[in-house]
């Protein structure tokens, strides 16, 4: 219901009905303007059949304008009062002319939005999607012609859409502060989504972020695999207002759609490609963030200090026609503070697994439920290997130490953080001590500068202890290279082939024509040269490079 306080102006338009030659009959018809945001420049009177034709020119409005209409028989009419600004008001559209009648205009300011297609491969006008998602009043009304297309009464200062479907869809938000009368680009895409937010218990939406991505499985072949989100090739978010965003994907793969917002839990709703022919709003509801804490413990109730913390997230995907299986998703990671304690914030309701992992006292991995009740984590112990670093039989500090992840265990499936260890350094009298992964574990390779080697180990208990004495670190091997090619290119080596923990070495240049590699390792190196960013093949591609302390080789650069 209309207040009389809101009324700021009345403007008294006659008009002149009767045809040529006859006695004009006069009727006069008020317009009160609710809220009036800018001064009224001129008014004009439009066929609601066509708004782009007035029946009349645009006059200067004043109290007591007069238009002269030259019709005889009543018309579905609008009016247009335009402002100042370059917006303009709307009334209508009614049945003119009426006796004295009383017209309300709208307070919302509107504006014309145009522009033109690629092709004229869409028939249909655009439409216009509230950013609010609710039903849309009669304006914006949209028209095309050929490839041309016009909105009348996009309103000014309220988001939403603007759009056309067909077998694509032309897109492109509007945030209802571009300027009036502007040309507009619609994207085109093979379907779209409005994206509603809104929070659960009615909190202000604030500084929310809206990515597409795609799964990609780290492991496919059992229940235990894991799964990482990367970019959405070929779509595009675009806010719309601070809690609506349009979503755009040129492709049919299917996406996850994330949502992270201030003081709420992220959330991640799949969207079958599909099903979303039409651009329709789809409203996401996040929930307030909580917390998981707690503590880790040795298995004699000792502070875990230092331990490692992955916690992931459990998604059902679907597997097999009919059937799901259970994907897990890393988050964060943490370290245990001096007390034993963690903490991970800023989590949605839900399932998680923790994996909790240290190098001395084992590994553990939980379910856990975020909420108020912390959350105590018993290390159950695993295999360890223990021993000394030597170098030319002295005690070698700083040396890393680790398990190389097993390649077949790997392949078997199951969770690939089973396989994986955490590294440790040696002291400065070289000892170290390391825990091994839940599965695997064949070899111990050390590290330091440009040397490395790998040791062998036996099947050890689950909870033993194999000491493997004092371990020599031999020195690099020395490859000179005989170097036919371009000589700005650089020369690189990566292996060995077939191992992990494989390094990267880049060839010192000696001399034209002359180069070196120091080898941390033997085994088969993969060669390449990187000529000004572009990587150029070189032969051999590969050499294989034996146990010794110096070797040679001569290397070609076929090509870029």
């Amino acid at each position: 219901m209309r207040s009389a306080t809101l009324l700021t102006a009345i403007g008294l338009i006659r008009l002149l009905v009767a045809p040529a030659g006859v006695q004009a009959a006069h009727v006069f018809v008020s317009f009160q303007l609710e809220n009036q945001p800018a001064a009224v420049a001129r008014v004009a009177i439009l066929p609601a059949s066509d708004l782009t034709k007035p029946m009349a020119a645009a006059v200067p409005f004043s109290k007591f304008g007069t238009i002269d209409v030259p019709f005889d028989v009543a018309h579905d009419v609008v009016v247009r009062f335009e402002l100042e600004t370059g917006e303009y008001l709307l009334d209508g559209p009614f049945r003119w002319p009426a006796d004295r009648a009383v017209r309300y205009v709208s307070s919302i300011a509107r504006r014309t939005v145009r522009g033109t297609l690629p092709d004229a491969s869409s028939p249909d006008p655009p439409r216009w999607i509230d950013a609010e998602g609710g039903a849309t009043e009669q304006w914006p009304r949209c028209s095309i012609s050929g490839q041309a297309w016009t909105c009348i009464g996009v309103p000014v200062g309220k988001g939403g859409v603007i759009a056309i479907l067909g077998r694509s869809v032309f897109a492109a938000a509007l945030s209802g502060r571009e300027r009036a009368n502007g040309d507009l680009v619609l994207d085109q895409a093979a379907w779209a989504l409005l994206l509603l937010l809104a929070s659960e218990d009615g909190h202000e939406i604030q500084s929310a972020h809206v990515r597409a991505l795609r799964a990609r499985s780290t492991s496919q072949t059992s229940p235990g695999g894991r799964m990482d989100l990367a970019p959405a090739n070929g779509c595009r978010v675009t806010e719309v207002v601070a809690a609506a965003f349009l979503l755009m994907c040129r492709g049919a793969d299917d996406v996850i759609v994330q949502v992270e917002a201030e003081d709420h839990g992220a959330l991640r709703i799949p969207i079958t490609a599909s099903a979303q022919t039409l651009l329709s709003p789809l409203t996401m509801h996040l929930a307030r963030s909580v917390s998981v804490h707690g503590s880790v413990q040795s298995v004699r109730g000792m502070p875990a200090v230092g331990a490692r913390l992955d916690l992931s997230e459990l998604i059902e995907m679907p597997a097999r026609p009919g059937k799901t299986r259970i994907i897990r998703r890393s988050l964060m990671e943490a370290v245990v503070r001096a007390d034993g304690s963690f903490e991970f914030a800023g989590l949605a309701a839900g399932a998680y697994e923790l994996l909790a992992v240290h190098e001395r006292y084992g590994r553990a991995k939980v379910l856990v439920n975020p909420g108020p009740t912390p959350v105590t984590i018993r290390l159950v112990p695993t295999a360890r290997v223990e021993g000394r670093v030597l170098q030319n039989g002295i005690p070698l500090a700083a040396a890393s130490v680790e398990i190389p992840p097993d390649h077949m265990a790997y392949l078997q499936g199951g969770d690939p953080f089973d396989v994986v260890a955490p590294a440790t350094v040696t002291a400065s009298d070289g000892r170290f001590e390391l825990a091994l992964p839940a599965r695997g574990g064949s070899e111990v390779l050390i590290r330091s500068d440009d040397r490395s080697a790998r040791y062998a180990l036996p099947a050890i208990a689950a909870g033993g202890l194999l000491s493997l004495g004092d371990l020599n670190l031999p020195t690099s091997i020395v490859v000179a290279v005989v170097y036919t090619g371009d000589e700005r290119c650089v020369l690189r080596a990566a292996g060995p082939f077939g191992r992990s923990g494989v390094h990267v070495i880049e060839a010192e240049v000696l001399a034209p024509a002359r180069r070196r590699l120091l080898l941390p390792e033997p085994g088969q190196w993969v060669l390449r040269a990187d000529c000004g960013g572009q990587e150029a093949r070189v032969q051999p591609a590969v050499m294989d490079v034996p146990r010794t302390s110096a070797w040679s080789a001569h290397i070609s650069l076929l090509g870029q």
